[in-house]
């Protein structure tokens, strides 16, 4: 039985899943409503690639113009045991370069995600159905996850800016100090307490729903079932016998997680039928009547 715990051979796994958008295709063999998730897939990252662009392109012409970078570019140093005193230049063409290709990068790689997503949504919309999204999907291969690699080339690139920003701004050595240790403890943290750990958590929900499949129940173990459930209810001196709270007393089996198993669809039609004859002969009339 495959373990899904948070440790490095874990989190190592989950980078790699991460970067290349591997979570995508664990629904591609889903055949109930392939067309509505792989719509709804694409339109919400079209939507926020489209609302970035929108915010990117304004940033990149007023910010360029900020930059508080010295003609003669400047130097940083460290004073940390061995380090004692490196000295590295910084010159002031490549600072302004930099910032510019990044941000470039940036507005780019979202504007082509946007329009592979519309674009893929247009070729679904041609398919029609399930059967031929999922086909469509499979002959895509790897190139269905086009728009989320773009979507993330675009969001390092951004960061990328966004630091070399940072680290232009500040006119004293204890502020650069200051914002690269917050800059740098923002990221560990939501790379590693929220990322990883999310697309891990993911994985194990499938993984654990393929150890727990859905129950089923035989007709005899159906019967047995509900006079057992009558049983109790009628000795706990209540008359409130109720469907619902019947199904649920049938999904006995719980995950570690304290997940109760589903029904089968047939074993939760057979449920309710034998149910309401049950609580039909009780009642002395007929199930059509309750």
């Amino acid at each position: 039985e495959k373990k899904y715990r948070h440790n490095f051979l874990s989190y190592f796994k989950a980078i790699l899943l991460a970067s290349v958008g591997d979570f995508l295709s664990l629904r591609d063999d889903d055949e109930n409503g392939a067309y509505d998730q792989f719509v709804g897939e694409n339109v919400n990252l079209a939507l926020i690639s489209a609302l970035l662009v929108t915010t990117f392109i304004p940033l990149y012409y007023e910010e360029a113009n900020k930059l508080n970078i010295p003609d003669d570019g400047f130097t940083l140093s460290v004073h940390m045991g061995i380090w004692d005193r490196i000295v590295i230049p910084v010159d002031r063409h490549v600072l302004h370069d930099y910032f510019d290709v990044t941000y470039s990068i940036a507005i780019s790689a979202m504007f082509l995600s946007t329009l592979a997503c519309v674009y893929f949504i247009l070729m679904a919309n041609e398919a029609g159905n399930d059967t031929r999204v999922i086909m469509f999907r499979k002959n895509l291969g790897i190139l269905a996850r086009f728009p989320y690699f773009f979507f993330a080339i675009g969001a390092y690139s951004f960061s990328s800016a966004i630091f070399c920003h940072f680290l232009l701004t500040p006119r004293f050595q204890s502020a650069l100090a200051i914002k690269v240790i917050i800059c740098f403890s923002l990221v560990v943290v939501f790379v590693f307490v929220l990322l990883f750990p999310s697309t891990i958590a993911l994985y194990a929900a499938f993984a654990e729903e393929e150890r727990h499949p859905p129950l089923e129940y035989s007709s005899e173990q159906l019967q047995t079932e509900v006079e057992q459930y009558f049983a109790e209810v009628l000795s706990s001196g209540s008359n409130n016998l109720n469907l619902d709270d019947f199904l649920d007393y049938l999904r006995k089996t719980v995950t570690p997680k304290g997940y109760h198993v589903p029904l089968t669809q047939g074993t939760a039609l057979d449920a309710s039928c034998i149910f309401y004859d049950k609580l039909a002969r009780k009642r002395g009339t007929s199930a059509e009547h309750l």
